[in-house]
């Protein structure tokens, strides 16, 4: 069964809703901050520095100005290389 929930959603369909949603009551969509969380979903961004960028990209493009990871905890569901993780907080990504 597919869920109807619009935060469970595809992240491009929710920023097209957001967009419609700001138009709809006359607000600007670019006036809003737009935050993804990560770590919830299959992706893993902190799986290597490429594929932090690539993420970055991709949701750069549909609107978010935001993009949260996990701090890497070991042996959870936030397990990632720490090296990694320190890499990207020390590039121009994590501004």
């Amino acid at each position: 069964m597919q869920s109807s929930c619009i935060f469970c959603a595809d992240p491009a369909l929710q920023a097209r809703a957001c967009r419609l949603q700001c138009r709809s009551i006359g607000r600007d969509p670019a006036t809003l901050e737009r935050v993804y969380v990560s770590g919830f979903t299959p992706e893993n961004p902190l799986a290597s520095m490429e594929v932090f960028a690539e993420t970055v990209d991709r949701y750069t493009a549909i609107g978010i100005t935001e993009l949260v990871v996990h701090w890497p905890v070991p042996g959870s569901a936030f397990d990632n290389d720490m090296a990694v993780f320190e890499r990207i907080a020390k590039s121009q990504h994590a501004e």
